[in-house]
């Protein structure tokens, strides 16, 4: 693991939501290239303020690993359901109905 940077002045502490699966994913990156999630996320941000550029090279054939992460939204069976919704539509089977019509049948 890298040691800690010098800092050139004060800092600031601030709070980042971010999707769990996402975070499972930036910590498997920072890990395999040897950092702590948060000096790869610091590293990162210098790179884009001190060189308006993004200095990460990804050769590294183990960040293939992280891609197996579950993220959740993008998993295979949803991704099966949205092209079965999509082949739908283009086959003109969809139902319209009105917030009306969906209000009443939420109250049946």
């Amino acid at each position: 693991m890298a040691p800690p940077r010098k800092r050139n002045g004060p800092t600031t502490a601030f709070t980042y939501r971010c999707e769990t699966p996402k975070w499972r994913k930036f910590c498997a990156v920072a890990t395999l290239l040897g950092r702590s999630p948060g000096s790869f996320f610091d590293e990162t941000v210098d790179s884009v303020l001190v060189k308006n550029r993004i200095t990460i090279d990804f050769d590294d054939e183990r960040l293939l690993e992280v891609q197996d992460i579950d993220d959740g939204f993008y998993n295979p069976a949803n991704l099966r359901r949205l092209d079965h919704s999509i082949e739908q539509l283009e086959q003109g089977k969809i139902v319209v109905k009105t917030m009306e019509e969906l209000e009443r049948m939420a109250d049946e």
